[in-house]
């Protein structure tokens, strides 16, 4: 990390450039330099160990190779939105539920490989077993799922940005979008009231915009 703050980051931050500023603002280098011990514990750890201890010792390697693969994926996200900021306007953007949803769509992703990993079952065992619980998943996390959904379709569709002034009829809503996020908007009133708003109420109720 060192070496990349001292040799990758001053070019970049020298060169006028959208996508170099994001570059150091995302910290995509400095993510990617945790593949380093990675690679390291890959190469080295079979020269010391074996038997049962070699297999438990990948294991968590690989283990630890998804959380850092996730890490720069992320930043990777993160870069995305940047990029997109700078060239849309940071306070006209809608992306960041999309953004939100490209990470939570990664997470899941790694999350059935760690399983796969730790229980030695194939992906598709998991996969196949989810739909025992979806009942479940659905009533627990029935407003997260609906606001996922809200989200997705208020970006899509491009119907509020921030910066906006948005009119709920028969609420106390009646000010300018502060802030668009995969699940709520957040509103901030003529009066400097602050109100947070389930975005699958906007999808489903009439609102002025």
């Amino acid at each position: 990390k060192l070496l990349l703050r001292a040799v990758v980051h001053p070019p970049l931050r020298r060169h006028e450039s959208d996508w170099s500023d994001a570059l150091v603002a995302s910290g995509v280098f400095t993510r990617l330099s945790q593949l380093a011990p990675v690679i390291i514990l890959a190469v080295g750890v079979p020269l010391i160990v074996d038997g049962w201890g070699l297999e438990l010792a990948l294991d968590l390697i690989n283990l630890y190779a998804l959380w850092v693969l996730l890490h720069v994926s992320f930043g990777i996200v993160d870069l995305v939105g940047d990029l997109y900021d700078s060239r849309k306007g940071q306070d006209r953007s809608p992306i960041a539920g999309l953004l939100q949803a490209c990470k939570l769509v990664l997470t899941i992703i790694v999350g059935l490989l760690f399983l796969s990993i730790l229980f030695s079952k194939s992906p598709v065992y998991f996969i196949s077993g989810l739909g025992a619980f979806t009942a479940i998943v659905l009533l627990i996390f029935r407003d997260t799922i609906l606001g996922f959904v809200a989200g997705l379709q208020l970006a899509a569709n491009d119907m509020v940005r921030v910066g906006d002034w948005i009119e709920i009829p028969g609420t106390r809503v009646d000010g300018d979008v502060v802030g668009v996020t995969l699940t709520t908007v957040r509103i901030e009133n003529w009066d400097k009231t602050i109100a947070m708003v389930p975005a699958y109420d906007l999808f489903q109720k009439s609102f002025v915009n």
